[in-house]
């Protein structure tokens, strides 16, 4: 009976400090990223999520989940790629709308659970007789200190601020959720519960694939667990372990990786990126030796200045070159080795460093990725505080009261400065130009920060502190990690020269940006406006250039070059090739304004009316104040001799559009429209604007009488 009682206590103690660790995680993840709900989109938050029309849910139509479940990053062509995450921001905007802060809500949530699981399996762990015999701690208490200085790192607000890096920090989730799991079943006795357990263990398993790929290592890391903790570590259990990972996972996958490779090329195309990157194969991973240590030392040294969204890093040549390559590697092979040597003594602590070394296999070895991202420890990270853990506690065992005391109270003080450490880093997620300005103090010479913070100026109005900022950019020896970038920075100089009327120079830049990216996005279109606002004699070379837009393979611009074509061919008289192209443009977005315009224009030409006229009004649904489409369609009406509609046409738009605004349109459009543009008979149409003008002109005296006396407005209403 005392034994059934004492069981229960326990169980209940267990319950109660369960629910204690989950408040306190809770508690302290909301007070450290208490800064961060309102912080702004970021970088790739525009093509995954902002941009990306399949990521935001109008219903719950078969069609709609599944482009949402599919969708590939705007502009991509890439798809079914992390379809769980994806999905994810899909249902955030539904339920909590497109705001940056429900965003930021769920991602603190995620957060909060991936920690809570974190100490849950910390806490399974450190229960198991093999482990708890050896270190002999207060296994809770340990495992909410190794999940506290987790959850509190700095390092880890990339992956829960930065909205798109949901994808690490759902990854994480399911896959510490599919961990857990895998340890209740191996715990469980009843075979009931161990098969429920198996089966929540691989469902956690897949859907952390689903929100991102590099958790394919997860049975890997889980044989690990089994080898080291579970079972303990012998030869026998080792053997049986390496069959296992042989048969059962390395197997399947090298027969999945050939029929990749022999039925879709994708690992062709997957390697083929190299050739967009300023760094070989051997130079990524001789590189990356260098920057797992830069990870440890962030992990160890965590002050907020050490951080940053960017870490330009001279690229390893070599082994020599730079010779902290070689002794990376060294440092590297050296951890390894004294893992290995503890196994059989300290499993828990070779676990913990061997999981950070083949969690960053995926994206710290050989696939053509960017160098240096901190989310990328947010699996890792999970257990890299268990042996400084395990060695206060050990201390903790052996001091005296005094000094126990000092101990308790450095772990505390560490906490806090873990803390402030994330919620100062928090502050400079706030912006971009908060952002960009962050990592130029820390780095002054990074491309991309000078990059990014031109983009900012540009947004917010300011050409010229943008140029300046796009010039010393290029100025960088860092000229990213991939070298067409710096083309994106003489496209966006030669927006800005544009924009202010300077053409020559424009184009000067959009040569730039095209010698260094032949297909640079955006530049192949306006290089093609610019030749034939000169001269249609330019239209040979504009073409040229427009079919290099359409053979790049970018979604949106392919869609302009096509759009754009079809009006050149229209204008060489090409008319069924300018019609196949604008029917081409149409297909690929048939909601698109300009493509409407475009093929309604050249119906309206061909003499086909109706269609022409559907177009239009498409058009005036979108924008009711759409002064080309409005002039298109009453012309349409004049030609067909229904002058009332036309009448009508043209006073809807006089009362949707001031009338300075439409004089001015008249006077700047041409019936021959220059270079790309088209434009409506204007005199066809002046006289019919002049007579509604002059009849309209006494209402127009009596509805400014009555907004400059509100009074007589009342008066006349009675």
């Amino acid at each position: 009976m005392k034994a059934i009682l004492s069981k229960d206590r326990e169980n209940f103690s267990g319950l109660g400090m369960n629910g204690l660790a989950f408040i306190s995680l809770l508690l302290l993840v909301l007070i450290t990223y208490s800064n961060s709900f309102n912080a702004s989109w970021h970088l790739d938050d525009g093509p995954n999520i902002t941009e990306n029309r399949n990521a935001h849910l109008q219903g719950f139509s078969w069609s709609e989940v599944k482009n949402a479940l599919l969708a590939s990053p705007s502009g991509s062509s890439v798809t079914c790629l992390r379809p769980v995450s994806r999905f994810s921001f899909a249902l955030n905007s539904y339920f909590l709308g497109k705001d940056v802060f429900g965003y930021h809500v769920v991602n603190v949530g995620i957060h909060v659970l991936a920690s809570f699981f974190l100490y849950l399996f910390l806490a399974s762990a450190l229960e198991l007789p093999a482990v708890r015999t050896r270190y002999g701690t207060p296994h809770r208490f340990a495992a909410l200190l190794v999940t506290v200085f987790w959850a509190i790192h700095p390092i880890q607000t990339q992956a829960v601020t930065y909205i798109v890096q949901r994808m690490a920090s759902m990854a994480g989730m399911f896959y510490i959720m599919s961990m857990y799991f895998y340890l209740k079943a191996q715990l469980a006795h009843d075979r009931t519960a161990k098969r429920w357990f198996i089966a929540a263990a691989a469902g956690a398993g897949i859907l952390s694939f689903g929100s991102k790929e590099n958790a394919i290592v997860l049975p890997v890391s889980i044989l690990l667990l089994r080898l080291l903790i579970v079972q303990g570590f012998t030869m026998e259990n080792l053997r049986k372990t390496l069959r296992d990972l042989s048969v059962y996972y390395l197997l399947p996958l090298l027969v999945v990786t050939a029929c990749l490779f022999a039925f879709h090329d994708i690992i062709d195309r997957v390697f083929a990126l190299y050739h967009a990157r300023a760094f070989t194969l051997w130079e990524r991973l001789l590189t990356e030796q260098r920057v797992v240590l830069l990870y440890i030392s962030l992990l160890l040294y965590p002050l907020s200045t050490r951080f940053s969204i960017d870490h330009p890093l001279e690229i390893s040549r070599s082994l020599l070159d730079p010779p902290s390559t070689a002794l990376s590697i060294v440092a590297i092979l050296t951890i390894l080795a004294a893992a290995l040597l503890l196994a059989r003594k300290q499993p828990l602590i070779t676990f913990s460093l061997l999981f950070f070394f083949i969690n960053h296999i995926v994206e710290s070895t050989i696939l053509p990725m960017e160098l240096v991202f901190e989310h990328r420890n947010y699996i890792p990270s999970m257990f890299f505080f268990v042996p400084v853990v395990m060695g206060i506690m050990k201390f903790l065992i052996i001091s005296s009261r005094p000094m126990r005391v000092f101990l308790l109270t450095s772990v505390g003080l560490v906490i806090v400065v873990l803390g402030y450490a994330t919620f100062t880093r928090n502050l400079v997620w706030n912006n971009e130009r908060s952002l960009w300005t962050d990592c130029l103090q820390k780095y002054p010479s990074s491309f991309r920060a000078r990059h990014n913070l031109g983009r900012d100026y540009s947004l917010s109005g300011d050409a010229e502190r943008a140029y300046e900022e796009y010039a010393l950019a290029l100025e960088s020896p860092f000229i990213s990690s991939s070298p067409k970038e710096a083309g994106i920075t003489y496209f966006n100089m030669g927006l800005l020269a544009h924009e202010r009327g300077d053409l020559e120079k424009a184009y000067t830049l959009y040569e730039k940006a095209t010698g260094i990216d032949p297909c640079c996005p955006g530049a192949g279109n306006n290089m093609a406006g610019i030749l034939l606002g000169r001269s249609l004699s330019n239209a040979s070379a504009a073409l040229d250039l427009l079919d290099r837009a359409i053979h790049c393979g970018h979604e949106s611009e392919t869609i302009l070059a096509w759009s754009n074509k079809s009006i050149l061919l229209w204008k060489l008289g090409r008319h069924q090739e300018a019609l196949a192209a604008a029917h081409k443009a149409f297909e690929m977005n048939p909601g698109s304004p300009l493509n409407l315009l475009r093929l309604g224009y050249m119906l309206k030409e061909k003499g086909d009316y109706r269609t022409a006229s559907i177009h239009f009004r498409r058009i005036l649904t979108i924008n009711p104040r759409d002064i080309h489409a409005s002039l298109f369609l009453a012309e349409i009406y004049f030609n067909s001799a229904d002058i009332e509609k036309g009448k009508s046409t043209l006073d809807r738009l006089l009362q949707e559009v001031p009338v300075e605004e439409v004089i001015r349109f008249l006077e700047t459009h041409t019936d021959e429209g220059a270079g790309l543009e088209v434009a409506p008979r204007i005199a066809l149409l002046l006289p019919f604007l002049e007579e509604i003008l002059q009849e309209d002109i006494p209402s127009r005296r009596r509805n400014a009488d009555q907004e400059t006396h509100p009074s007589s407005a009342i008066r006349g209403k009675k």
